[in-house]
């Protein structure tokens, strides 16, 4: 059965395809723009903002628009309608080529985090076993945070048909909801985490340490239109060296203060709450961010199985180097600092 916001994604993506139809043309801009989707203030995209703080984008030759989204779902429409050059979210991708057979050509070119760095906070749960006949919100029925979570409650022993999922949106709006008891428990992405702690919420814990080293799961996937790629390859070769430095200088221990200044004035989040966020991030046992820019296969095949167990993909074969590229990023990585 098609999604609904499936049929809408196709339907932009024809309009796109046909300006003259549509009544409208995109102006003329600069050829070293890239425009890119944004989550909430969150750490998924802390390598962003190292890259933009730190000059590295500048240093590439590459100019940033960000248009900001609340799940994974709504940038691959942007994506879909040529409204941003560069969106995320390997999952929904693989969904839209498939439903579309292949007329949505997206393809996934990196992956900056390996493991998603949620915590699990619930209000009036002692453990995961009271979870079983409890709600739980998830941002919408098929991103990448609602696969997530289905693995996340069958690795800790818990059915996940037994918890009632209802659709909230995106990290804040989790939280709001179980703030008014909407919800009983949710995945958060740091540093919000930390405020719903301050509110009263109990961490059952943090995914990467809970799942371990052998879990991966391409969850901020760097996700173009092949299309777009092949026309625009020194572009984002550019773009891609610029996060290479971000993620490099993100993983030296040297740079933990002013990382954390970053993530505070990012996020707008109390220096104290940002320590703790960079803490969680590159002091755990388990890393959830990448340490260079590039395709992660292992990471892929974690949205695979994800896909399967939520029964996204019933009987379908389907193999992840088919929805992914890692030329461009094995080039970027080669580009002279």
């Amino acid at each position: 059965m098609r999604r609904p916001w499936l049929s809408s994604v196709v339907a932009a993506a024809l309009c796109a395809a046909s300006l003259t139809a549509c009544g409208t043309a995109h102006p003329a801009r600069p050829d070293n723009l890239i425009t890119m989707t944004v989550a909430a203030p969150t750490v998924t995209d802390f390598d962003d903002y190292v890259a933009k703080a730190k000059g590295f984008y500048a240093k590439h030759g590459i100019t940033v628009g960000r248009v900001q989204t609340g799940t994974a779902t709504q940038s691959v429409q942007l994506l879909a309608t040529g409204e941003v050059d560069v969106g995320r979210g390997l999952a929904n991708t693989v969904l839209a080529r498939l439903r579309t057979d292949g007329a949505l050509d997206f393809v996934d070119v990196a992956d900056t985090t390996v493991r998603p760095p949620f915590v699990m906070s619930a209000k009036g749960i002692g453990g995961f076993a009271d979870l079983p006949g409890t709600s739980l919100g998830i941002p919408s029925a098929t991103d990448q945070a609602t696969v997530v979570t289905h693995q996340f409650l069958q690795r800790v022993g818990v059915d996940p048909a037994s918890v009632e999922m209802i659709p909230t949106g995106g990290t804040g709006n989790r939280l709001a909801a179980m703030n008014v008891g909407g919800t009983s428990s949710t995945l958060l992405l740091p540093p919000v985490n930390f405020t719903a702690e301050q509110q009263g919420a109990k961490r059952l814990g943090y995914l990467p340490e809970l799942l371990g080293p052998g879990y991966q799961f391409s969850f901020t996937g760097v996700v173009v239109r092949a299309s777009w790629a092949r026309g625009h390859r020194d572009q984002l070769v550019r773009y891609l060296a610029a996060r290479d430095d971000a993620l490099r200088w993100l993983n030296d221990p040297a740079n933990a203060e002013e990382a954390t200044r970053i993530l505070a004035a990012e996020t707008k989040s109390p220096p104290q709450r940002a320590k703790q966020t960079y803490e969680l991030l590159f002091r755990s046992k388990t890393p959830a961010f990448a340490d260079r820019i590039g395709v992660s296969v292992p990471a892929g095949e974690g949205v695979i199985a994800g896909l399967r167990l939520v029964g996204l993909l019933p009987g379908t074969p389907v193999d992840v180097r088919d929805f992914v590229d890692d030329s461009y990023a094995a080039e970027a990585r080669r580009t002279p600092r």
